[in-house]
């Protein structure tokens, strides 16, 4: 199975809080702005956000609850949880995915497109 949108407000409040060392410097309305961008995603265990070598590699992934796993080659190269982000290369290069994501346990994340 696969991802599902969330309402707004399941994330609003976790987002308006600097986790994320990559939003740190933005001041509160600029966070709040990015919390209007971010579409609510809820994952299971073992759903997949994206496959290595999918060519639709344009989101960004930013992870408020849960954690993942990134895997490639059948191994485990990078994990994640709460305050990190993935995906920022494929957005800015257009390139491929570069690894699956996986997820691990529940996890609740913001994808930016």
């Amino acid at each position: 199975h696969g991802a599902r949108a969330l309402p707004v407000r399941n994330l609003e409040p976790l987002v308006t809080t600097p986790t994320f060392a990559l939003l740190a410097s933005l001041d509160e309305s600029d966070r709040a702005a990015l919390v209007a961008l971010l579409r609510r995603l809820q994952v299971e265990p073992h759903d997949v956000l994206v496959r290595q070598g999918d060519p639709d590699a344009a989101v960004m992934y930013f992870v408020f609850e849960g954690e993942l796993r990134a895997v490639r080659g059948g191994m485990t190269v990078q994990a994640f949880g709460p305050g990190d982000h993935f995906g920022e290369l494929g957005m800015v290069t257009a390139r491929p995915r570069r690894a699956t994501i996986e997820a691990l346990t529940p996890a609740r994340l913001g994808a930016l497109s």
